[in-house]
């Protein structure tokens, strides 16, 4: 998996753990509000490689975000990563495009953020997804069946409503009661 950035110490990505956060390259939705958009690349080297020559006794963890993590090879760099660092844990944020890969990678990732960015309009992030929704709602259906943890992150944006929010606290609770989510204040 090719990374383009790396933060070396990060205590908020993962909920109590020291973590080294990786930023893997593209995305498959390239949404208009995306901090990630256009921001030039610092480097472009293999995830592995990184973490080796970062990782420290200090880390309990590693985080792959994105772009968007799942259009890249992550079954292969999971499954060497478990290999590599059995005891380190693994985060994996995902915009739940992707849920078949998602099924490929449930031996070796400990936790998954899903981002839950609108209910209905994907044009309000700039692009068009007809089965966005429904690849989320697949997404965390596959994640109800592990002991994987699963966070979801959903987005308050501007022109998404209080109703729309709501439902998609719903539809989470309905498929996994024991979900934790948050809201994330997108700004525009």
């Amino acid at each position: 998996m090719i990374v383009t950035n790396v933060v070396k110490d990060s205590f908020i990505d993962y909920k109590d753990e020291h973590a080294l956060v990786v930023f893997s390259k593209g995305c498959n939705l390239d949404c208009d509000i995306c901090y990630n958009k256009n921001k030039p690349y610092d480097f472009e080297e293999d995830l592995l490689e990184i973490v080796q020559r970062n990782i420290t006794p200090l880390h309990t963890a590693v985080v792959i975000s994105g772009g968007e993590p799942t259009i890249q090879d992550l079954h292969k760099t999971c499954k060497d990563f478990k290999e590599l660092f059995p005891e380190l844990k693994l985060k994996v944020f995902t915009n739940g495009q992707n849920p078949d890969m998602v099924i490929d990678c449930l031996n070796f990732v400990d936790t998954w953020s899903i981002d839950f960015k609108t209910l209905q309009d994907t044009s309000i992030l700039g692009v068009d997804c007809p089965c966005y929704k429904e690849n989320v709602i697949r997404t965390l259906q596959i994640l109800s069946t592990t002991k994987a943890d699963c966070i979801v992150r959903i987005w308050k944006h501007p022109k998404t409503s209080l109703d729309d929010q709501d439902e998609m606290i719903r539809i989470i609770k309905e498929i996994n009661p024991d979900t934790k989510f948050e809201l994330v204040d997108i700004l525009l």
